[in-house]
């Protein structure tokens, strides 16, 4: 399509003329132009990859990946490392991204931070992800970022409506704690959202602004340090949230102890398939009746993470 002055021109195929309807001719007028040939996009990442890889390299990259702002990151097998930028730099012709980058190792450290190359596009790790309306900042040289959580995030923002006190013990850039608040009507809710990353809470002070969250306090504590002192001062909440899926069973009794009596806990478990009910029960204990358990993202053939919905019984 086509724009010329004050008209618009729309490309016909050769002998449609005769079909326009009348209504529309009385507005407009058939003209001959040479339009440009658009340039296709692949239509998928086997389609990107077809004059890089043969079939059978194409098939052992697989089809998996994540898209976190204008970063497309995907996992690339040991014997196709050395055509890394060659796949990288093909990627960058499929989707409307400025950086493709490949992991390095899994996420790790105290920080949670996945090692990344960028191995096509933009020599940068910094992006702007939207999701669920919302602009959340972030570098993943720095932070940890999981996009594929996006719709278990507006769950947990249409569930806290009544809820006045909400404690997010690790969280990140903010995506959790803001998108409560974004969905909560009220004015007298009050986010605590605790994150031991510097960076992490930096990016989640501005993400606040960003996205005018109202009520969303950031912290940088280690969260075991911090709920010992909430605590200590007889401080309760109606909600906590505890993603981190590796080790969150070694904060549920400190999560416990500042969860009111029929409070919610929201608790994240990367654990291998079938095993989610009987592990997730044995941490939790008898001190918390779990209403669900759900899948919410595969992390291997093997493992996935589950978040359990949990009251607090005593």
């Amino acid at each position: 399509i086509e724009r010329q002055g004050q008209e618009v021109i729309l490309p016909l195929k050769h002998g449609s003329e005769e079909f326009i309807p009348v209504s529309i001719l009385s507005h407009g007028r058939v003209v001959t132009r040479e339009f440009e040939t658009l340039k296709r996009r692949p239509r998928n990442m086997a389609d990107a990859l077809s004059g890089t890889l043969s079939e059978g390299e194409i098939k052992r990259l697989g089809r998996s990946y994540d898209l976190v702002g204008k970063i497309l990151i995907i996992s690339v097998p040991q014997d196709l490392y050395p055509k890394r930028h060659k796949i990288g730099r093909a990627l960058l012709k499929w989707l409307a991204v400025e950086t493709v980058a490949c992991k390095i190792s899994p996420v790790s450290g105290e920080y949670r931070v996945r090692s990344l190359e960028v191995v096509g596009g933009r020599d940068s790790l910094a992006t702007v992800h939207r999701e669920n309306g919302l602009r959340f900042k972030l570098d993943l040289s720095r932070v940890f970022f999981n996009p594929r959580l996006a719709s278990e995030r507006w769950r947990l923002g249409q569930l806290t409506a009544k809820d006045r006190r909400i404690l997010d013990m690790f969280a990140g850039v903010g995506p959790f704690s803001i998108t409560i608040a974004k969905a909560s009507s009220t004015t007298q809710k009050r986010i605590l959202a605790i994150d031991k990353n510097r960076g992490a809470i930096k990016y989640l002070s501005e993400n606040v602004k960003l996205n005018r969250a109202k009520g969303v306090m950031g912290v940088l504590a280690d969260s075991r340090h911090m709920v010992s002192a909430l605590h200590d001062r007889g401080i309760l909440f109606d909600r906590i949230i505890m993603n981190l899926p590796g080790l969150s069973f070694a904060f549920v009794e400190s999560a416990r102890e500042v969860l009111r009596k029929r409070g919610y806990l929201h608790y994240y478990r990367l654990l291998k398939k079938g095993e989610e009910s009987e592990v997730i029960a044995k941490e939790l204990g008898t001190k918390f009746k779990i209403e669900q358990i759900r899948r919410v993202g595969d992390y291997s053939a093997l493992s996935s993470i589950f978040v359990a919905d949990a009251v607090k019984l005593a």
